[in-house]
């Protein structure tokens, strides 16, 4: 016996029937959808119409002796024979098909390995016939008190890992326990009136529901796709069924069984999809102070207007508190300044190609020779189209890789605090829109003023001189305000002779 098939090992050959039964798990299962493509082909062929009268019309057809006809939850049919013990989603109003899946079941039963199984517990089995290629009939046993699922093999077989239901399954290579049991609620999900819902699955389930909707509360974001509001629907959903169990309710069922897929998947604990059971920022490295600018940047802060320093700051308080909101005002405002940069980049850029064709006139300048007022608007336009063709591609490489989730958030952020100067990187590149923007409108003041100081004489020269002067003493100021980070919350704030007068009363 082995709790596990592999995809390309050779068949069970059964010599006295001639019947090769292969191995297959509840995931690979075919999930009845009423799409015919299951039911006999000599009904099917004579079914028209709509996919809902091709249902009633199956419904219509009588079964074999021993046969159950049960209408699944979500969509579709099976057949169940209680006799045999015998579930499956194959049509059994086809001969072959049926004679398959009784021979299989007889010969499954007379196994010495599946007969000490029965002595001890209820053992359901599930056979699948598929006719694509050549006729393939696999099957497997299902244990419900002990949540598994389970395969006759001959003494010997290698133990191989069994694939799990779950693509962001995070156990160990190896560990089997979980993937089976995932496997078991596969299987009642597609045959849940072979499921019996009990007050100890449903007590089971509420404490699950009820440690993730606190495990909401308690932490600072949360990876899974179901928030606390969903987690408290769902608790009065399983409430409602474990007021009302019945024996044999298939939607009952199907119900515990998706909720137990999710719980035993990890979907509704806040670290789903993680590596690590606890995923903090601030757990990725040594505890570090606040920020300090490097001497790099601090050199090159004046080009790049210190906008670079705005997010460095922000960027680095991540790792003593980040949330999920934060993150989302961060991406906005970054998202936000993009907009307005491209925006006006775009409009500098028509603005440079009128300025390009009035500053010639047809007088002097050229192609082949052109002024110098044109050769500061080629560099202009270059900084406008710089600035367009960046934002597009942070805005690209935002929405492709999924940023505003807090799961590929920690993931990045993790890996940038962990390089050298990767804060620093991602700061710049978040302000390159702006800080090419600003050198554009800065090279098209500066040829704009080529030509005014070359065409106009000193009346004219002397207002305009002295308004270029008071718009950069504005623009310097506005740059020494925002000043280095460090000078923000070093020194405390000075107290007034009153309040030092009254802490001396106090002494």
């Amino acid at each position: 016996m082995a709790d596990a098939p592999t995809d390309n090992e050779a068949p069970l050959v059964l010599n006295d029937l001639g019947l090769k039964l292969q191995t297959i798990v509840p995931s690979a299962i075919r999930k009845p959808n009423g799409d015919g493509a299951s039911r006999s082909s000599s009904v099917a062929s004579t079914l028209k119409g709509s996919q809902d009268r091709k249902l009633s019309m199956v419904d219509l057809e009588p079964l074999p002796n021993g046969w159950t006809r049960i209408k699944h939850p979500d969509s579709g049919v099976y057949y169940v024979n209680e006799d045999k013990g015998v579930s499956t989603s194959s049509d059994v109003l086809n001969p072959k098909t049926r004679s398959l899946i009784m021979e299989g079941a007889e010969i499954l039963q007379r196994s010495p390995a599946l007969r000490a199984l029965l002595e001890d517990q209820e053992v359901d089995l599930v056979l699948d016939v598929q006719h694509t290629g050549a006729t393939r009939t696999s099957y497997y046993c299902v244990s419900h008190g002990e949540r598994r699922v389970f395969w006759l093999e001959a003494i010997g077989h290698e133990e191989v890992d069994i694939p799990c239901t779950s693509n962001k399954c995070t156990h160990a290579t190896g560990s089997r326990v979980h993937c089976i049991e995932a496997q078991y609620w596969k299987h009642c999900e597609l045959f849940p009136t072979t499921f019996t819902v009990t007050k100890e699955i449903t007590g089971e389930l509420k404490d699950a529901l009820l440690q993730a909707a606190a495990d909401r509360l308690l932490v600072k974001f949360s990876t899974s796709p179901y928030d606390k509001h969903d987690l408290e629907y769902m608790l009065n959903v399983v409430k409602e069924i474990e007021a009302d169990v019945r024996e044999g309710g298939g939607h009952a069922a199907w119900i515990i069984a998706r909720f137990m897929a999710l719980y035993n998947d990890g979907v509704l604990q806040s670290s789903y999809g993680q590596a690590d059971d606890y995923f903090d920022i601030e757990d990725t490295g040594p505890i570090i102070g606040p920020y300090k600018r490097p001497l790099l940047l601090t050199i090159f802060a004046p080009f790049f207007f210190k906008s670079p320093d705005v997010y460095a700051v922000e960027l680095h308080s991540f790792h003593e508190s980040f949330t999920l909101a934060r993150w989302s005002s961060f991406v906005h405002k970054v998202d936000q300044s993009i907009r307005d940069s491209n925006l006006l980049a775009t409009v500098l850029l028509s603005t440079n190609v009128g300025f390009l064709a009035w500053s010639d006139g047809g007088r002097t300048g050229k192609i082949n020779a052109p002024t110098a007022a044109q050769i500061v608007a080629y560099i202009s336009i270059i900084c406008s189209v710089g600035s367009i063709i960046i934002g597009l591609a942070i805005f690209k490489q935002y929405r492709a890789k999924g940023a505003d989730t807090p799961l590929r958030a920690v993931v990045v952020l993790r890996r940038i605090l962990k390089e050298p100067f990767g804060l620093e990187r991602l700061s710049i590149i978040c302000s390159l829109p702006y800080v090419l923007l600003m050198w554009g409108l800065i090279a098209f003041l500066g040829a704009f003023g080529i030509i005014f100081y070359e065409d106009t004489d000193t009346q004219v020269r002397v207002p305009v001189t002295v308004a270029l002067f008071l718009l950069m003493l504005c623009l310097f100021f506005c740059m020494y305000t925002a000043g280095p980070p460090e000078k923000e919350d070093q020194k405390p704030p000075r107290r007034s002779r009153r309040d030092r007068v009254t802490s001396l009363s106090k002494v």
